[in-house]
C-alpha cells in the first residue's frame, strides 16, 4: 500500500525568539508545510538528529549550542538537511 502524497515539505525551526519563531510556523505552515519548532541548540539538535525534516531553519544565536555547531554536528552525523 502507498503512503499518502504530502504536499509539502517537513521544517524544523530552531530559534529561540518566540515571535520570530511564530511568524516564521504561520508563514509556513499557510504554505501547507508541516512545522515543529526548538527553542535552543540542544533541544534543536537533538530533534534534528531524530526527525526526518526536508529543511532547517536555523537561528545562528541559540543558547545552549550556537546555530553554526549545530550544523556542523548535523554534517559530523552525516545529516544531509
Amino acid at each position: 500500500m502507498h503512503e499518502p502524497e504530502r504536499a509539502g515539505l517537513r521544517v524544523l525551526v530552531i530559534e529561540d525568539q518566540h515571535d520570530i519563531a511564530a511568524n516564521i510556523w504561520d508563514f509556513l505552515e499557510r504554505r501547507g508545510h508541516t512545522v515543529d519548532h526548538c527553542a535552543d541548540g540542544v533541544a534543536g539538535l537533538a530533534r534534528a538528529m531524530r526527525g526526518d525534516f526536508d529543511v532547517i531553519v536555523l537561528d545562528l544565536g541559540l543558547p545552549r549550542l550556537d546555530g553554526l555547531d549545530l550544523c556542523r554536528q548535523l554534517r559530523e552525523a552525516g545529516h544531509g538537511v
